[in-house]
C-alpha cells in the first residue's frame, strides 16, 4: 500500500460517475497454506497463553463448569418428570425442583465470577502485543516510518482491530473446550437410552460442522478484503490531516471528500460480506437446535405411546439437544475466529523487526493489570 494511492491531492476534482470500485475477490488459500497458516495462529495464541498462564487455566475451568452445567440440569429435569409422571408423592417432587433450582442458581452464579475474572484476562491479552509491537517500533535502528507498511494512519488500525483478533482465538477456545466436553458426555447419556434416536439428532450437528468448515475459507477471504478495506480509510484519513493545509489552498476539499466517500464505499461491501459470513456461521445453532427438535419428537412420540421411553427420557432428549445444537455454533465460530485470527497474526507480524508471529507475543519487559506498577525504585 503507498500513500499516493490514497491522497487527498491525487483524487481528480471533476465529479466522477463512476462507481466505487469493488475490492478484488482473494482466491481460497490451498491446504498446504492454510495448514501453515493454523500452525502458526495455535503457536502464536499458545505462546500469549504462557505469558500467564494462571489467568487462562482460571477461566479455562470456570467456562468449561459453565458449559457442562445443562448435563446434572438435564438428569435433575428427568427426576423431576419422572416423578411427576410416576406415582411419586409430592414432596419428592419437590425435593427434586429445589435442586433443579439450586444447581441453576450455582450456573449463572458461576457464569457471574467467571465474567468478572475474564474482563482483565481480556485485557491482557490485547495489551501483550500491542506492548510488543510498540517497543519493537521503538526499540529497533532505523526511522519508524520506513518500516512501516502503510502509513501511520493504517498502522492504528492493526493496534486496534488485529489484536482483538487474535485475542478472539483465545476466547473462542474456552467455549469450543465446554461445548466439546458436555457435548460428548450428552451423546454418551442419551445413546443409553435410545441410541437410534441419538444417532438421528447427531446427524444435524455433523452436517452443520461440515458446512461451516466448507465456509472457512469464504470467511478469510471475506476478513482479508474487510481489513484492508479498513486500513485504506484509516490511512487515508491520517494523510488528509497530515495535508490539510495544502487540500485548503488548491482547494481540493470536494475531490478530497468524495474520495472518502469511495472509500467508505468499498469498506461498506466488504464488512457486510464479512459480517454476513460471521453471522451465518453463529446462526447455526439455532438451525441445528430446531431441526433436532423437531427429529427427537417425530422419533420419541411413537416410543412414549408404547410406554418405551417415559416423560423424563422425554425431557432429557429436548434439554439435551440444545447441548448438542450449540457445537455446530462454537464450532463454526472457532473455524472463523481461526481464519480472522490468522490474516490478524500475518498482519501484526509486519510491525515487528523481523516480521515473524513469534515477535509479537514476547513476554514484555514489565506487565501487571491486575495490582498496578510496584513500588518506583528509590533514588540516591
Amino acid at each position: 500500500m503507498t500513500e499516493t494511492s490514497t491522497s487527498p491531492l491525487a483524487a481528480d476534482d471533476q465529479v466522477s460517475t463512476a462507481e466505487p470500485p469493488a475490492p478484488a475477490p482473494p482466491t481460497s488459500p490451498s491446504l498446504a497454506n492454510t495448514a501453515w497458516e493454523r500452525r502458526a495462529t495455535l503457536r502464536t495464541a499458545w505462546a500469549l497463553v504462557r505469558v500467564d498462564p494462571r489467568a487462562y487455566l482460571s477461566a479455562w475451568l470456570q467456562w468449561v463448569g459453565f458449559h457442562t452445567f445443562p448435563i446434572p440440569l438435564g438428569l435433575l429435569l428427568k427426576g423431576v418428570l419422572d416423578r411427576i409422571g410416576g406415582d411419586a408423592g409430592t414432596q419428592s417432587v419437590w425435593i427434586v425442583l429445589a435442586a433443579l433450582a439450586g444447581a441453576e442458581i450455582a450456573r449463572w452464579t458461576l457464569f457471574a465470577t467467571a465474567v468478572w475474572q475474564f474482563s482483565g484476562t481480556w485485557i491482557g491479552w490485547q495489551t501483550v502485543p500491542r506492548l510488543n509491537l510498540l517497543r519493537s517500533l521503538v526499540s529497533a535502528p532505523g526511522p519508524v516510518a520506513g518500516r512501516l507498511p502503510g502509513s501511520s494512519g493504517e498502522a492504528v488500525s492493526r493496534f486496534r482491530d488485529d489484536t482483538e483478533s487474535l485475542a478472539n482465538v483465545l476466547d473462542i477456545g474456552l467455549d469450543i473446550s465446554g461445548s466439546v466436553i458436555s457435548t460428548v458426555a450428552a451423546i454418551a447419556i442419551l445413546a443409553t437410552i435410545d441410541a437410534r434416536t441419538t444417532f438421528v439428532v447427531v446427524l444435524p450437528v455433523l452436517g452443520a460442522l461440515g458446512f461451516a468448515r466448507w465456509l472457512g475459507p469464504r470467511i478469510r477471504a471475506w476478513r482479508v478484503a474487510s481489513r484492508e478495506a479498513a486500513a485504506e480509510v484509516t490511512s487515508y484519513l491520517g494523510d488528509l490531516f497530515g495535508s490539510i493545509l495544502a487540500v485548503k489552498a488548491s482547494g481540493s476539499e470536494p475531490a478530497a471528500a468524495r474520495r472518502f466517500k469511495e472509500l467508505n464505499d468499498v469498506r461498506r461491501v466488504a464488512a457486510r460480506k464479512d459480517q454476513a459470513g460471521t453471522a451465518l456461521v453463529e446462526s447455526l445453532g439455532g438451525v441445528t437446535g430446531e431441526l433436532g427438535v423437531g427429529l427427537m419428537l417425530l422419533l420419541v412420540a411413537p416410543a412414549l405411546r408404547r410406554g418405551e421411553l417415559s416423560l423424563g427420557d422425554v425431557g432429557l432428549f429436548a434439554s439435551y439437544v440444545t447441548v448438542l445444537a450449540s457445537l455446530p455454533r462454537w464450532a463454526g465460530r472457532l473455524g472463523a475466529h481461526m481464519r480472522q485470527g490468522a490474516v490478524s497474526v500475518e498482519r501484526l507480524a509486519e510491525l515487528t523487526v523481523d516480521g515473524e508471529p513469534s515477535g509479537v507475543v514476547a513476554r514484555p519487559l514489565f506487565m501487571d493489570l491486575r495490582h498496578g506498577p510496584g513500588p518506583a525504585p528509590r533514588v540516591r
